[in-house]
């Protein structure tokens, strides 16, 4: 049964459509050229622009009356290039540690509430990890996110606690508090260890991945079946993953300290 395609919303496919026409045009625009590209009534055309100023992917100039894009998709253009970049550097030393290990080796990224496989290098082993690159996860869901969720700036972590953890329930409460405590072990071992949080019969260890000014990055992680993880082992990865992390973090920009 041919499943059933979700109706578009009209409005936001009028907005998408002139902000469409504002980015592929080379110069500034008025509302009136804008109305008549998109085939918009000027009023439709001049509620759609003010709405994209006052959130910030439009920019109007009062002296021309000329509207063009703003700042804000500069910014998620930088973002999308810098992941991207990320993981083509991270790639040849994914490689090398999967060489090493004979595990599965993830690069994740924090993308709002969640912690997104940006990267992945196979298991040379018949059994492996079965993830998919895009893939999006809890920040509070396993090693990849956790190394992320712990390492974010205070402000980020508490927005995270009280606009996603927090639904309203004493458990959403008590996963803030698992949250925190996690957080705070996290951040003094330097790295985070899961069993089966997101898949079955996976475990994981991560570290996070630092950058310019010692922001967070994401997070780099080597992960197996959980008969494979075992104590003897995980004593193996851990120095190993934390001195690659580190390397990594330097190489990104991040100084030599960032990872004890």
């Amino acid at each position: 049964m041919e499943r059933k395609k979700t109706p578009a919303l009209k409005t936001v496919e009028k907005a998408l459509g002139v902000l469409d026409i504002l980015g592929e045009t080379p110069k500034p625009m008025t509302a009136s050229e804008v109305a008549k590209k998109a085939e918009l009534p000027i009023s439709t055309a001049y509620k759609i622009l003010s709405t994209l100023v006052d959130q910030g992917y439009a920019e109007f100039e009062e002296s021309t009356k000329f509207y063009q894009t703003g700042t804000k998709l500069l910014r998620f253009a930088s973002n999308i290039r810098q992941q991207r970049s990320i993981g083509v550097l991270a790639y040849p030393i994914m490689l090398e540690l999967a060489e090493k290990t004979k595990e599965t080796v993830h690069l994740g990224a924090p993308h709002g509430y969640f912690g997104v496989f940006l990267e992945k290098v196979n298991s040379p082993m018949t059994v492996g990890v079965q993830t998919r690159v895009g893939t999006r996860i809890p920040l509070n869901k396993g090693a990849t996110a956790k190394a992320i969720m712990a390492f974010l700036p205070e402000v980020s972590f508490e927005d995270f606690c009280n606009n996603f953890l927090d639904d309203g329930t004493a458990e959403g409460l008590h996963a803030i508090d698992v949250a925190k405590e996690q957080r705070k072990q996290i951040r003094e071992d330097g790295y985070a260890i899961t069993f089966e949080e997101v898949n079955p019969n996976v475990a994981a260890v991560a570290v996070p991945i630092f950058g310019f000014n010692n922001s967070l990055v994401g997070s780099m992680a080597i992960a197996g079946p959980c008969e494979r993880f075992t104590a003897e082992k995980i004593e193996t990865y851990i120095p190993l993953l934390k001195k690659t992390g580190k390397a990594f973090s330097e190489q990104l920009g991040a100084t030599p300290d960032i990872i004890d």
